[in-house]
């Protein structure tokens, strides 16, 4: 995690396997949602300095290590938390729609009050996107006029 702090993001990810597949190994189920988590962080990261912000958004394969894990495992905040995460995903590539309904889908999963602080955080980046899409709309419109 220091490393993905640093920029360092090859060796983060590098770190990150190893200690996926200890985590793997034992079935230690607190570490292996952080490491994954972390794993989609760098996923991000690269996908933020690869630069290709136009092409169409398919979850790779940290993400989908993610969301299928905490699908399988039935764990609703991890769940909240791979949205939250897949929300970037696509407003990197442009897809502000798609973030959008992904984090309004998140706040289905759950309410329950160990998921109070990523029910904030979700609201929080719908407030963004919900912006993001009202410029979107505005600047369409100037360029159809």
């Amino acid at each position: 995690v220091i490393e993905l702090e640093r920029g360092d993001t090859l060796v983060a990810l590098d770190s990150l396997e190893k200690a996926l597949d200890i985590a793997e190994r034992y079935r230690r189920g607190i570490l292996l949602n952080d490491v994954l988590i972390n794993l989609v962080r760098v996923e991000l990261a690269l996908a933020k300095a690869s630069g290709e912000s136009s092409s169409r958004f398919v979850p790779g394969r940290w993400l989908s290590k993610l969301v299928n894990y905490a699908r399988d495992n039935d764990l609703p905040g991890i769940k909240m938390y791979a949205a939250l995460l897949k929300s970037e995903f696509y407003l990197i590539h442009g897809q502000t729609q798609d973030a959008h309904e992904t984090l309004v889908t998140a706040l289905t999963i759950s309410d329950s009050l160990g998921v109070k602080t990523l029910r904030k955080m979700i609201n929080d980046r719908i407030r963004e996107v919900n912006q993001l899409l009202r410029e979107e709309a505005v600047s369409s419109k100037r360029r159809r006029e």
